[in-house]
Protein backbone atom coordinates (compact mmCIF):
# COMPACT_ATOMS: atom_id res chain seq x y z
CA UNK A 1 0.00 0.00 0.00
CA UNK A 2 1.46 3.70 -1.05
CA UNK A 3 2.22 5.56 1.90
CA UNK A 4 0.83 8.81 0.19
CA UNK A 5 -2.36 7.20 -0.64
CA UNK A 6 -2.95 7.08 3.49
CA UNK A 7 -1.27 10.49 3.46
CA UNK A 8 -3.62 11.82 1.17
CA UNK A 9 -7.09 9.79 2.37
CA UNK A 10 -6.09 11.57 6.19
CA UNK A 11 -6.29 15.02 4.35
CA UNK A 12 -9.44 13.99 2.26
CA UNK A 13 -10.80 12.70 5.77
CA UNK A 14 -11.52 8.85 4.52
CA UNK A 15 -11.30 6.64 7.04
CA UNK A 16 -8.67 4.14 7.78
CA UNK A 17 -11.31 1.36 7.68
CA UNK A 18 -10.84 2.32 3.17
CA UNK A 19 -7.58 0.91 3.11
CA UNK A 20 -7.73 -2.42 5.16
CA UNK A 21 -7.89 -5.26 2.77
CA UNK A 22 -11.11 -7.24 2.17
CA UNK A 23 -11.64 -10.76 3.84
CA UNK A 24 -12.77 -13.20 1.60
CA UNK A 25 -14.95 -15.45 2.86
CA UNK A 26 -12.98 -18.38 4.47
CA UNK A 27 -10.95 -15.25 6.15
CA UNK A 28 -14.30 -13.99 7.96
CA UNK A 29 -14.98 -17.66 8.79
CA UNK A 30 -11.53 -18.74 10.40
CA UNK A 31 -12.04 -14.84 12.10
CA UNK A 32 -15.19 -15.36 14.00
CA UNK A 33 -14.22 -19.50 14.88
CA UNK A 34 -14.01 -19.64 18.70
CA UNK A 35 -10.29 -19.81 19.42
CA UNK A 36 -10.42 -15.70 17.63
CA UNK A 37 -13.13 -15.16 20.44
CA UNK A 38 -11.71 -16.48 22.82
CA UNK A 39 -8.75 -14.40 22.17
CA UNK A 40 -11.03 -11.17 21.63
CA UNK A 41 -12.92 -12.03 25.29
CA UNK A 42 -9.63 -12.35 26.84
CA UNK A 43 -7.85 -9.03 26.08
CA UNK A 44 -11.81 -7.46 26.84
CA UNK A 45 -11.73 -8.91 30.75
CA UNK A 46 -8.29 -6.84 30.84
CA UNK A 47 -10.44 -3.73 31.58
CA UNK A 48 -11.29 -0.56 29.99
CA UNK A 49 -8.13 1.18 29.38
CA UNK A 50 -5.81 -1.30 29.12
CA UNK A 51 -3.42 -1.03 26.00
CA UNK A 52 -0.59 -3.25 24.44
CA UNK A 53 1.81 -3.43 21.87
CA UNK A 54 2.48 -6.21 19.29
CA UNK A 55 5.41 -5.41 17.72
CA UNK A 56 5.33 -8.65 15.68
CA UNK A 57 2.18 -8.02 14.11
CA UNK A 58 2.60 -4.02 13.83
CA UNK A 59 -0.09 -2.32 15.99
CA UNK A 60 -1.11 -1.01 19.30
CA UNK A 61 -4.82 -1.22 20.96
CA UNK A 62 -6.66 -0.32 23.92
CA UNK A 63 -10.07 -1.64 25.61
CA UNK A 64 -12.77 0.39 25.07
CA UNK A 65 -16.66 -0.47 26.18
CA UNK A 66 -17.83 -1.65 23.14
CA UNK A 67 -14.56 -3.51 21.75
CA UNK A 68 -11.19 -2.05 21.15
CA UNK A 69 -9.60 1.28 19.69
CA UNK A 70 -6.51 1.07 17.17
CA UNK A 71 -4.23 3.45 18.60
CA UNK A 72 -1.34 2.89 15.62
CA UNK A 73 -0.44 0.77 13.09
CA UNK A 74 2.43 -0.18 10.51
CA UNK A 75 1.62 0.81 6.81
CA UNK A 76 2.54 -2.59 5.69
CA UNK A 77 0.41 -5.54 4.23
CA UNK A 78 0.71 -7.59 7.32
CA UNK A 79 -0.68 -5.25 10.40
CA UNK A 80 -3.35 -4.02 8.17
CA UNK A 81 -4.45 -7.50 7.28
CA UNK A 82 -4.18 -8.43 11.04
CA UNK A 83 -6.24 -5.22 11.88
CA UNK A 84 -9.43 -6.34 9.05
CA UNK A 85 -8.97 -10.17 10.57
CA UNK A 86 -9.57 -8.31 14.27
CA UNK A 87 -12.49 -6.33 12.83
CA UNK A 88 -14.04 -9.01 11.63
CA UNK A 89 -13.46 -11.10 15.01
CA UNK A 90 -15.10 -8.39 16.82
CA UNK A 91 -17.60 -7.52 14.40
CA UNK A 92 -18.38 -11.40 14.78
CA UNK A 93 -19.36 -10.69 18.70
CA UNK A 94 -21.17 -7.65 18.41
CA UNK A 95 -18.32 -5.09 19.13
CA UNK A 96 -16.41 -2.45 17.22
CA UNK A 97 -12.78 -1.54 16.69
CA UNK A 98 -12.61 2.10 16.24
CA UNK A 99 -9.89 3.17 13.89
CA UNK A 100 -10.65 6.90 13.75
CA UNK A 101 -7.93 8.02 15.57
CA UNK A 102 -5.16 5.62 14.62
CA UNK A 103 -1.68 7.11 13.59
CA UNK A 104 -0.49 5.18 10.54
CA UNK A 105 3.18 4.54 10.95
CA UNK A 106 5.68 4.25 8.18
CA UNK A 107 6.79 0.54 7.66
CA UNK A 108 10.55 1.28 7.37
CA UNK A 109 12.81 -1.98 6.20
CA UNK A 110 15.27 -3.26 8.96
CA UNK A 111 18.99 -3.17 7.94
CA UNK A 112 18.94 -6.90 9.17
CA UNK A 113 16.06 -7.72 6.18
CA UNK A 114 18.14 -6.11 3.57
CA UNK A 115 21.81 -8.03 4.67
CA UNK A 116 19.38 -10.91 4.52
CA UNK A 117 18.48 -10.35 0.96
CA UNK A 118 21.84 -9.11 -0.50
CA UNK A 119 23.37 -12.36 1.16
CA UNK A 120 20.93 -14.54 -0.60
CA UNK A 121 21.50 -13.51 -3.73
CA UNK A 122 25.32 -14.23 -3.34
CA UNK A 123 26.48 -17.64 -4.45
CA UNK A 124 30.01 -18.92 -2.90
CA UNK A 125 31.66 -21.37 -5.18
CA UNK A 126 34.28 -23.41 -3.32
CA UNK A 127 36.42 -24.85 -6.69
CA UNK A 128 35.47 -23.44 -10.19
CA UNK A 129 35.82 -26.25 -12.71
CA UNK A 130 35.57 -26.96 -16.63
CA UNK A 131 33.95 -30.09 -17.97
CA UNK A 132 35.63 -31.24 -20.95
CA UNK A 133 34.19 -33.84 -23.42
Amino acid sequence: MNENKIKDAYNKNDKLEVFLPELNDDELDWAGEPRQTAWVYNKLKLGIGNVWVDNENGYSMQVIDRGFRLLSVVNHEWPLKTVAFMMATLSSISHNLEVDIAIVIPYIESPEDQNETVNNDIIEVDEIGLEVA
